[in-house]
């Protein structure tokens, strides 16, 4: 049995190559580079300039065996056959039969004429992303897309370089920016590509990996346009003493990013901004705060510096800064902990998060501000798009579990989109008809379950961490038992109890025995058992929750996503 060849990502000279003003279309001498990533002096020609020598990578590679096109490569639907496959064009080979490094200079001039060459082939791919703009809302403020495709007029510049090594193979694709995009002027487009080499990783961008289906619109949905700069300063004046920002990690989240800041004074401020489609705009930002604010007991939570749920700051977008967590996360120190201890910090664990379980609401949805502006019922999201042709918006507070779980079918139906807007679905999706027929049988159906003593014995408004895993928790240095922090409130809402009864943390898994014998873990038994304990006696709603057969829930799981999912998984 061969194995698989190894996968590596290549270091692309991007901080250098962002500096680019590159017209792929128009003449190649008309190639300019600024002089400097911070300063604002002069754009000089590309060739002639000591940084056209620069090699394109680090370490330096003299063979490119696979240039692309990133956006024609986004097109091929690798769920087809092969024979049905769109087929972008040939990749180019660079290579210096010498040994010599691929220089700037040399690989603008090569994926120049290469573009050029595919140039049709590119501007199709580019159009079937490039929205045009409808009519603006007076209400929202929010430009509706109307059409896909690239006006002929339009100008392509050059984006970015991405690459990896797989075995031997050097692949590296070429991205285009087209003018308009996301509204975006050229002019703004290049400031942005400026502030994205003062620092790198680039802040604005995902850059943690690909996606096989729907990259484009996957890596769009995950684009923040905000002022860098301005998010900089802003974390430099919530920490006195601090004259300069040394270094920064970016971390991608499944609905944010955050960045990290370390300081000159050796301090550490974490600054966080949601996705789009995180939640709708405001609402998501102020109910965060607004759930740690409440949430300030015995639970170990960073202290909130400064926030804003209002885009139109001078940052650009909406924010949270906090105070770095104290300690280490836990996912460090667990493997080198024994099990005796591991259980005394699920205990501590578990202790820390009673007095959240323990909180009595009247109601299931989330936690606002008295002054948050009412919710508005349409937002800028490219993922998880809901439609309100054929229902109104369900956004609670709900007062009971009648109620709830008419919310829930909602939701369901609010994410069938219009007959005429579909694409070709896999056949396991289900019509249109049928996942309207579905949802209003399983709408009585629910609302019956939910007037079952089973469910009103579980159903009792909850407030528990969303995502409680081990890189969420910190820990002492000294002593690994003790809870220092736990992170990562993002989405935090009031659900029935029974909603966390199938959620487990990582670290009360039980995992197979690595000696290969089908058994259990030791340790990993341990820690199962002690989480099961320990929910049993200090938060005992969520233990009667966990204790109920998982198919009896099965139909509030997936009512509300089965145009996600598929018929299939809410019929069954």
């Amino acid at each position: 049995m061969t194995s698989r060849p190894k996968r590596s990502m290549l270091e692309v000279r991007n901080d250098l190559l962002y500096r680019l003003r590159w017209n792929v279309f128009g003449p190649l001498d008309e190639i300019e580079i600024r002089t400097g990533p911070w300063d604002q002096t002069t754009d000089v020609p590309l060739f002639g300039h000591p940084l056209a020598k620069e090699s394109i990578a680090v370490p330096p590679v003299s063979r490119i065996d696979k240039l692309c096109i990133a956006e024609c490569l986004d097109r091929v639907d690798y769920r087809m056959e092969e024979a049905y496959q769109y087929k972008p064009p040939p990749p180019l080979t660079i290579h210096n039969e010498d040994g010599s490094a691929i220089s700037i200079g040399q690989f603008v001039t090569e994926a120049h004429a290469y573009l050029n060459l595919h140039a049709e082939a590119l501007k199709d791919a580019k159009g079937r992303l490039y929205g045009i703009p409808g009519e603006t809302d007076p209400i929202t403020g929010i430009c509706t897309i109307v059409d896909h495709y690239l006006p002929p007029s339009t100008r392509l510049f050059f984006k970015r370089v991405d690459a990896v090594q797989i075995g031997e193979i050097n692949q590296f694709s070429v991205s285009v920016f087209a003018e308009g995009e996301m509204f975006i002027t050229a002019e703004d487009f290049w400031d942005r590509q400026l502030v994205g080499v003062r620092f790198c990783p680039d802040p604005y961008r995902y850059t943690s990996g690909r996606w096989l289906r729907d990259d484009a619109l996957e890596q769009e949905s995950r684009l923040i346009h905000f002022d860098f700069d301005a998010l900089c300063r802003r974390v430099l004046a919530l920490c006195p003493g601090a004259s300069s920002i040394t270094s920064y990690e970016k971390k991608e989240g499944g609905f944010n990013r955050v960045f990290i800041f370390h300081t000159d004074n050796a301090k550490r401020i974490v600054a966080g901004l949601s996705f789009a489609f995180a939640g709708l705009a405001r609402m998501t930002t102020s109910s965060e705060v607004a759930t740690i604010q409440y949430s300030e007991t015995n639970v170990p939570i960073p202290k909130i510096l400064d926030w804003s749920d209002d885009a139109s700051n001078a940052i650009g977008s909406e924010y949270i800064i906090m105070e770095h967590a104290s300690g280490i996360p836990l996912h460090e120190r667990w493997p080198t902990m024994d099990v005796s201890d591991q259980i005394r910090c699920i205990e501590t664990i578990c202790q820390k998060l009673k007095e959240i379980v323990d909180l009595n609401f009247p109601a299931y949805g989330s936690l606002y501000f008295a002054e948050t502006p009412h919710i508005p019922t349409t937002s800028k999201l490219l993922l998880n798009r809901k439609y309100y042709h054929d229902i109104k918006p369900s956004q609670g507070p709900w007062l009971n579990i009648n109620d709830y779980s008419d919310g829930l079918i909602d939701t369901g139906i609010s994410r069938i989109p219009p007959a005429e807007s579909i694409s070709k679905r896999p056949r396991y999706q289900g019509s249109i008809d049928t996942h309207k027929k579905l949802l209003n049988y399983g709408r009585a159906m629910i609302k019956e379950m939910a007037k079952s003593p089973q469910i009103q014995n579980i159903a009792s408004p909850m407030m528990f961490h969303p995502d409680l895993h081990k890189r969420n928790i910190f820990v002492s240095d000294e002593d690994p038992t003790v809870v220092s922090a736990i992170i990562d409130w993002q989405s935090t809402s009031i659900e029935p109890a029974f909603w966390y009864a199938d959620s487990t943390p990582d670290f009360a898994q039980p995992i197979l025995d690595p000696s290969g014998e089908d058994r259990i873990e030791p340790k990993s038994e341990a820690c199962a058992k002690a989480y099961d304990y320990c929910v049993q006696f200090l938060a005992p709603k969520l233990f009667a929750a966990r204790s109920t057969d998982e198919d009896y829930l099965r139909p509030f799981r997936y009512c509300y996503r089965t145009w996600e999912d598929g018929a299939v998984a809410f019929r069954e």
